[in-house]
């Protein structure tokens, strides 16, 4: 997971956070759309030899079991090389999702995934309805986890961010609390911090940020 920079201000009324990812640097999109495409003609000729194998072993006296399972396995990668390529396009629109909070609204802004052309939505909650706003995963699988922001309204559990990190995370809830939010804090949280910051500051840190 590739970090985005935030911009975050915090006043005696008010916090403001928003992802900076109107549109990323180009070479990180350049070195992305590069990976993207060398993974993207491996899964075609991955799916290829799928398709030759199935087709050849539904001539053969093979079980129609295997030819099925060829199948299933071809149109698998075909869904992730659609995915992928998605994935790319998308990366090179604007993206980015925002928070806003005053003493009595919390207000979540975010560019649609199918939106490219940058338009943002907004949605407002009266903070005496937010409850128990913390950081954690809002994303996983077994390639990629997603961390950011995360409460129930309602009963209806809201997600906001996918690059944010403890350090700036600590920040805004800080802030958030400062004006009666309701949030839930991990005790270790401060240490985390400092085991980030440690990161960020070592000279792979700075590489890979």
């Amino acid at each position: 997971m590739i970090s985005q920079s935030f911009d975050i201000t915090i006043t005696a009324d008010s916090v403001d956070a928003i992802s900076g990812s109107s549109v990323g640097p180009k070479s990180r999109h350049i070195a992305s759309a590069l990976f993207s495409t060398v993974l993207v003609i491996y899964l075609i000729a991955k799916v290829s030899d799928v398709f030759l194998g199935a087709a050849g072993n539904s001539a053969s006296t093979r079980s129609k079991f295997d030819f099925v399972i060829g199948i299933v396995t071809a149109l698998t990668i075909l869904w992730v090389i659609l995915g992928m390529t998605f994935y790319v396009i998308r990366s090179f629109f604007p993206n980015g999702d925002a928070i806003h909070c005053e003493h009595n609204l919390l207000s979540v802004r975010k560019i649609p995934t199918f939106n490219f052309r940058g338009q943002w939505k907004t949605t407002s909650f009266p903070i005496n309805d937010v409850v128990g706003l913390h950081f954690g995963l809002v994303r996983f699988s077994r390639y990629n986890t997603a961390t950011g922001l995360i409460f129930t309204v309602n009963g209806k559990k809201i997600k906001v961010f996918d690059t944010l990190q403890i350090p700036e995370a600590v920040q805004i809830l800080d802030g958030l609390q400062k004006l009666g939010v309701d949030t839930v804090r991990d005790p270790g949280e401060r240490m985390s911090v400092e085991m980030v910051l440690e990161r960020r500051n070592s000279k792979l840190g700075r590489l890979l940020s």
